[in-house]
């Protein structure tokens, strides 16, 4: 049960701070650098919008630093690109659809696996011992029988 609890704590405090995180970044100044940072180029192909040294690349880093100088928040830039680009321009895929899936899954397998070991442990904890196995009955012997003696008698 305290492993189960444990992990239910662990997967809530980690969704607050997601929460938490995407709200503070909500309220506050946009810049430049962190957008470019986010978004992938159109043009050299894997490489950061910030990494990318092509004509096409520079002319949308001015077209974000215009946005950011008329005031535009930081979502809606995003959601600007993604419209213009489609989501392949984003770095992280966004929380809607079918991504959240894949947002979603390594904290369903975290708790799937933590109550995988919350049950198995239960098992085990509450397993009745087994019957007390004994070897074969061996012939009497005058130095074992000796040995057994001196054990009964040996005291610290």
């Amino acid at each position: 049960m305290r492993v189960f609890l444990v992990s239910l704590s662990l997967f809530a405090t980690i969704a607050i701070s997601l929460v938490s995180t995407n709200a503070a970044v909500a309220g506050e100044k946009v810049k430049p650098d962190e957008i470019f940072q986010e978004l992938r180029s159109v043009t050299c192909e894997g490489e950061r919008l910030s990494d990318c040294k092509s004509a096409q690349s520079e002319q949308f880093r001015l077209q974000i630093s215009d946005w950011v100088k008329e005031g535009k928040s930081r979502p809606w830039i995003m959601n600007q690109a993604a419209s213009t680009y489609g989501d392949y321009i984003l770095l992280a895929p966004p929380k809607q659809g079918f991504s959240l899936l894949l947002w979603l899954s390594p904290f369903a397998i975290l708790g799937a696996g933590a109550l995988l070991v919350w049950l198995k442990t239960t098992v085990w904890a509450h397993r009745p011992p087994g019957p007390v196995q004994t070897g074969p009955k061996l012939p009497p012997s005058p130095y074992r029988d000796r040995v057994e003696k001196e054990l009964r008698e040996l005291k610290y």
